[in-house]
């Protein structure tokens, strides 16, 4: 199932045929410019994915940032990757914590299919830029610009879709 337009921003997912019930096996991944984001293969447990969604479903209509929104995507992918995932120390660090940056951080956080992936959105006052790379495979950033809500849009729909097939499992574990 896609969710979305993969030539700008979808979601991705089906559920495998022996799905373990609530676990949900299955794939998952987005899909960003028409371009694959995620180990979709690999496979992972849908269930994961979804409770690791919450946060960034909550943070939806919370990414203004002017300042960063102004950044060159490169730039903007670096700031934002090295405060809140670096291993040396960032001079944003401080500010990164007191600013909330996280919301900007739109993977499933210990996702595995997310795993070598960064994906980060900002809006503007009228467009969202999600900015997107593979920052230790050496990969060029890439950037989409959407429409302000467009992501978040799309992302509660998937959200929604994926609750709906955890609820129906847990009904039918119980039985």
């Amino acid at each position: 199932m896609i969710i979305g337009d993969p030539s700008r921003f979808a979601v991705e997912f089906e559920l495998d045929e022996h799905h373990e019930r609530e676990w949900l096996l299955g794939r998952f991944c987005y899909w960003v410019g028409g371009e694959r984001v995620g180990d979709y293969e690999s496979g992972t447990t849908l269930n994961v994915v979804l409770f690791r969604l919450t946060s960034i479903v909550k943070d939806s209509g919370k990414r203004e940032h002017p300042e960063l929104a102004a950044l060159p995507g490169a730039e903007l992918f670096r700031r934002l990757n090295a405060a809140l995932h670096g291993s040396e120390p960032s001079p944003d660090e401080q500010r990164a914590m007191d600013e909330m940056w996280a919301r900007f951080y739109v993977c499933p956080q210990h996702v595995d299919v997310f795993d070598s992936w960064r994906v980060f959105l900002v809006d503007a006052a009228s467009t969202a830029r999600l900015v997107f790379g593979r920052p230790q495979g050496g990969d060029t950033v890439r950037e989409v610009n959407l429409t302000r809500g467009e992501f978040d849009r799309v992302l509660r729909e998937a959200y929604e879709r994926l609750d709906q097939l955890y609820e129906r499992e847990l009904k039918t574990s119980r039985s």
